[in-house]
C-alpha cells in the first residue's frame, strides 16, 4: 500500500489567511469511504528544506510550503490545514501548497516549547477517504519573545525547615500576553516540587489551584513549591523566560534548634553550666521541646529555652544529654560528660 510523502520548505513572507472552518468544503468533495485503495492511516514522511537548524528564526509572518506526492490515483486531497490555517492549492490536487502563518501564531506556539525557540505546526490533510491524514508537524524556528512583566510575589513564608517539613509557595506573575510561556525555575538550596530545576507554564489567572487560584492582580500566573533538602542557608530562586532577565526571590532554610554550650565536660564541685536553646525558625515563643536524660550525679534541670547542668558527686565517665526538637521534626542532641 502506498503512503503520502510530504516535503516542505519555509521562508519569510507577509500576509496571512485564516481558515473559514476546519473542513468547510464543497459538497461534492465531502469525505467518503469509497476509496478503492485505502490509506492505512500512517503519517507520511515529512522533510523540510531548509531543515529547522539551517533556517533563520522567524521574526515576521512566515510562508510554509509543502508538497504531496505518491498519492493513489483514486485519492483526492481537497483541503490542507497548517496550524489550523487553510493552505493555498499551488498545484494539481495540492501536489504543492503553501500557508502563511502569522508571527503571533508562531510565537504563541513557541511559548510553551522548551526551549521556546521553535513552533510545531500540526498539519491535517483531508481526502475523499474516511480518515484525515495527520503527518508529522512542520517545525519553524522562531525568535523567542520576552516576558513583559515577569515577577515573583513575596513567598508565602519567609523561612522553611531545611528538612523539608513544610513548603514555601512561590507565585510568578506576568502580563496576560505572556500566558502559555514556559519559565525555567532554579534554586541554590532545597528543591522545587521535588527537583532542583523545574519548568512551569504561565496560565490565565484562576486556572491553577491553591496559591495560584488565590493570586490577585495578575493576568498570568505560575506556581511552584520550595522544600528544604537537608541543608540550612538562604535559597535564591531564579525564574528565567526567553529573552528576559531573570527575576529572583529568597527564602531562608533553617535547621534544628541550637544548644549552647554543647559537648561540655564537667567535674565535681564546679559551678552549674547554664544552657540556652534557640530555634532559628521561631518567631516569638519557643517552637521546640527539649527532653533531658540524666547521668549518675550529672543532672540537667530547666524548661523552655533555659537549662542548667550540675555535677554533684558524679560517677566517672557518666554523661547526660539534652535533646531538643522543633515542630518540623528537626532534632539536636547536646551531650555533657564527666571524664573517666
Amino acid at each position: 500500500m502506498r503512503k503520502l510523502a510530504i516535503a516542505i520548505a519555509i521562508c519569510a513572507g507577509c500576509g496571512c489567511r485564516l481558515a473559514d472552518a476546519l473542513w468547510d468544503t464543497d459538497p461534492t468533495d465531502e469525505p467518503s469511504t469509497g476509496c478503492s485503495e485505502k490509506l492505512d492511516g500512517t503519517n507520511p514522511s515529512v522533510t523540510q528544506v531548509p531543515s529547522p537548524d539551517q533556517a533563520l528564526p522567524a521574526t515576521t509572518d512566515t510562508i510554509v510550503r509543502g508538497a504531496i506526492s505518491n498519492r493513489p490515483d483514486d485519492v483526492t486531497v481537497f483541503k490542507v490545514l497548517v496550524a489550523g490555517i487553510a493552505a493555498n492549492n499551488d498545484g494539481d490536487d495540492y501536489a504543492s501548497f503553501d500557508a502563511t502563518i502569522p508571527i503571533a501564531t508562531l510565537q504563541a506556539l513557541a511559548r510553551s516549547a522548551v526551549p521556546p525557540d521553535s513552533a510545531s505546526l500540526p498539519v491535517d490533510v483531508a481526502t475523499n477517504c474516511s480518515d484525515t491524514l495527520s503527518p508529522s508537524d512542520f517545525v519553524v524556528p522562531v525568535v523567542p519573545t520576552a516576558a513583559t512583566s515577569l515577577a515573583f510575589q513575596t513567598p508565602s513564608v519567609a523561612s522553611i525547615p531545611a528538612n523539608g517539613g513544610a513548603p514555601a509557595q512561590l507565585v510568578l506573575t506576568a502580563d496576560g500576553s505572556d500566558t502559555g510561556m514556559a519559565v525555567a525555575l532554579t534554586t541554590t538550596l532545597g528543591a522545587l516540587d521535588g527537583v532542583a530545576t523545574e519548568t512551569v507554564t504561565l496560565e490565565p489567572q484562576g486556572a491553577g489551584s491553591g496559591a495560584c487560584a488565590a493570586t490577585p492582580a495578575a493576568d498570568s500566573i505560575a506556581c511552584a513549591q520550595l522544600l528544604g533538602a537537608g541543608r540550612a542557608g538562604i535559597a535564591v530562586i531564579s525564574a528565567r523566560a526567553a529573552n528576559t532577565p531573570p527575576v529572583t526571590a529568597a527564602v531562608t532554610l533553617f535547621g534544628p534548634p541550637t544548644i549552647a554550650p554543647s559537648g561540655v565536660s564537667l567535674v565535681d564541685g564546679q559551678p552549674p553550666v547554664s544552657v540556652t536553646v534557640t530555634d532559628p525558625g521561631a518567631t516569638g515563643s519557643p517552637a521546640f521541646t527539649c527532653f533531658p536524660t540524666q547521668g549518675e550525679g550529672l543532672t540537667i534541670d530547666g524548661s523552655g529555652a533555659s537549662f542548667t547542668v550540675t555535677a554533684s558527686s558524679p560517677t566517672a565517665g557518666t554523661s547526660a544529654t539534652l535533646t531538643c526538637a522543633d515542630a518540623f521534626g528537626q532534632t539536636t542532641v547536646a551531650t555533657y560528660s564527666v571524664p573517666k
